[in-house]
Order: structure tokens, then C-alpha cells, then sequence
């Protein structure tokens, strides 16, 4: 019998003893080719070094890395286990049979290529740290009209679009997006609600900016999405798209609370390192409410820590650091509540 598997895409024969029920044989059908490409890790400003460069410019070839596009089906499109370009324009989609992808951003389909390899890559590592219910497959329209990029829950598109810098020539846009997946896939809709959101925006910017710190010294530690930044018009050298080094106070400003949020996950991986923190920032979506504000938020990382402890991997003196963590931002991650002394600014409709 032949059986198929939609997340991720798969096709298998097996071959069933009919009296046992034993299975004697099975078969993978998909067909499945490493490509070749070429991306920015995160982006061509990072790259090079070179804060002060403009979307405009043109990009000298020292910033760009060759990839291995791993997984790819026999479509000759950029389709894989974790994420395929299907909702990308069929007449802007780039297609190679040969697998070679190698193409640079003139070419249109070096979104697709950037979509492609970073979430995949993504995804791959998130099942490495034992990640496995975060889970998702994804497909992603690289050449989205007008501005802003967005995930959307119901179709599991990420659109990145076109307008300022391409989105998807900055990698964390692209996971910051992607971020937003994995968060669907754990609790569905999470963000939607007033209160969630800043701690849905935060953690994806968080994820996003997780997997470039090795790459990115000096000055672009502090924040992440220089490249679109860039595009959009904002200044700083280098400028960002929102900053991760922020600790309060909020001064009434409720857009601040994202920054808030990921400045609080992002003090966890200055604690523990990458691995654990990234652990904790994926882990604790199983435990706080769909609706859950930056309390619930707050005793969720000590729930996922508890677990983290129980099996060995961390010690038990890692409680008292998150809890004074965020106890010294206003937050009691014991109760799950806001400090009575400190005052929070409304939630915003939007952010």
C-alpha cells in the first residue's frame, strides 16, 4: 500500500504481510537531491561589516555564502520536508532541475533561495535540541506585494514582501516570521489576543536573532533586522528593526513591551547560552495560555525550567537566576504577576 504524509511531504510504499500484519518492506518514493545556492547570513550590511550600506547599493560578491539546499524534491522548484516557494508567483518562481541555485539578489529567485535554506535550516536544528513539537511546515510567497511581512495561521503562508528591502533578503525577517510558526503550531493562534501578542512578537524576534549571533559582532548584537531597517529608512549605524538589549523602564510606551519580552529571553541565553535558551524560549509556548500576558509568560519559562532540571540538564540553582531575571524587570515569575510598584503601560491594540 502506498502512504502519504503532508507535514512534511512524504511518500512511502510498504509491503504488509496480510495474515501477520508485520511489515516486510518499505520504500521512500519521494525523491529527494541536495541543491546548491547562495544566501546573506542574515544580511549583506552584517556580511561585509559595513553598517552604513544602503539596499541600494550594489552587492559585492564577498557577501554572499554558498549553501547546500538539502532535501529538495524532484520538482526542480525549492520544495523539501519543511517548507516549499509554491506560493510564490508561478510566473516569478525560479526553477532548476539541475539544483543549481546559485543565482544573486538581481535574480528574484534569490528570495526564494534565502526563504528556502534559513528555514529550513531552522527547523532542522530546532528537531536537534529536541524540539519536535514545534514541528511545521510552511510555504512561503518570497515576492508578496506592498509592505510587511506576515505568517499567516489558517494557510501556513509566510509572505515576505517586496516593498523598502525585500524582506527576504534580511534572514531574520524571514525567522521572525517562521517564529510565528513554530509558535502556531505549539498554540494555535498565539499573538492574536492583546495581551499574548507582545510575548509572540518578542519571542520571534528572539528566534530570529538566536541564529545569527555568531555571525554578528560589535555594534549589531544589540538588535536584529538592520537590512530592513535600512530599507525603510531608519537610522543608526547599524539601524534596527527593534533592539534586544532593552530592560525598562517602559515609560507608558506599550510598544516597548516587545522589546521588553525579548530582552528578557535574550538576558536567558547571556545566562545559560544558546542551547538552553533557545530551549526555554520554544518550551514554554506548552505552558502558558493562549491569551497568556508577560506574567503567564514569566512562570511558563520557570515551569519549562522545572522540567529542564527533573531531567538532568540543568542545575537547580537556575530558578533563583531567571526568577531575579525578572524580578529586577517588575515581574514575579513565582506568583505569575505583575510587581505591585512597577507600572505597566496598556496593552495597544496593535503592535
Amino acid at each position: 500500500m502506498d502512504l502519504a504524509g503532508a507535514d512534511p511531504a512524504d511518500r512511502w510504499r510498504v509491503y504488509v504481510d496480510v495474515v501477520t500484519g508485520r511489515v516486510i518492506h518499505s520504500e521512500e518514493q519521494v525523491l529527494r537531491a541536495t541543491g546548491s545556492g547562495l544566501i546573506f547570513s542574515p544580511n549583506p550590511m552584517v556580511a561585509l561589516g559595513a553598517p552604513g550600506l544602503s539596499p541600494a547599493d550594489p552587492i559585492p560578491s564577498e557577501a554572499y555564502r554558498e549553501v547546500a539546499l538539502l532535501d529538495l524534491d524532484d520538482s526542480g522548484f525549492l520544495t523539501g520536508p519543511w517548507v516549499t516557494t509554491e506560493a510564490t508567483s508561478a510566473a516569478a518562481r525560479i526553477r532548476r532541475p539541475s539544483g543549481d541555485f546559485r543565482v544573486t539578489r538581481e535574480n528574484t529567485g534569490f528570495r526564494e533561495v534565502m526563504a528556502y535554506y534559513h528555514i529550513d535550516t531552522a527547523q532542522r536544528y530546532l528537531q536537534s535540541i529536541g524540539m519536535a513539537h514545534a514541528a511545521v511546515r510552511v510555504s512561503v510567497d518570497a515576492s508578496g506585494s506592498g509592505s510587511g511581512a506576515f505568517f499567516d495561521p489558517n494557510t501556513l503562508v509566510v509572505t515576505l514582501s517586496t516593498g523598502g528591502t525585500p524582506d527576504a533578503e534580511d534572514a531574520e525577517v524571514i525567522l521572525h516570521e517562521y517564529g510565528h510558526a513554530v509558535q502556531n503550531a505549539i498554540v494555535f493562534g498565539f499573538g492574536q489576543a492583546a495581551a499574548s501578542r507582545p510575548l509572540a512578537e518578542g519571542t520571534a524576534d528572539y528566534f530570529a536573532a538566536t541564529f545569527f549571533d555568531g555571525v554578528k559582532g560589535g555594534a549589531f548584537r544589540r538588535g536584529l533586522g538592520s537590512w530592513e531597517a535600512a530599507g525603510d529608512g531608519q537610522t543608526g549605524s547599524p539601524p534596527f528593526s527593534r533592539v534586544l538589549d532593552f530592560h525598562g523602564p517602559l515609560g507608558g510606551q506599550p510598544l516597548r513591551l516587545t522589546e521588553f519580552w525579548s530582552g528578557c529571553l535574550w538576558s536567558l541565553r547571556e545566562l545559560f547560552g544558546r542551547t538552553r535558551a533557545d530551549t526555554l524560549a520554544v518550551g514554554f509556548l506548552s505552558f502558558v495560555p493562549h491569551d497568556g500576558g508577560l506574567a503567564d509568560g514569566a512562570i511558563s519559562l520557570v515551569a519549562v525550567n522545572r522540567l529542564l532540571i527533573a531531567a538532568g540538564t540543568a542545575d537547580r540553582d537556575s530558578e533563583a537566576a531567571i526568577v531575579e531575571m525578572f524580578w529586577e524587570r517588575g515581574v514575579d515569575a513565582r506568583q505569575g504577576s505583575i510587581r505591585s510598584d512597577v507600572d505597566f503601560p496598556p496593552l495597544p491594540a496593535v503592535i
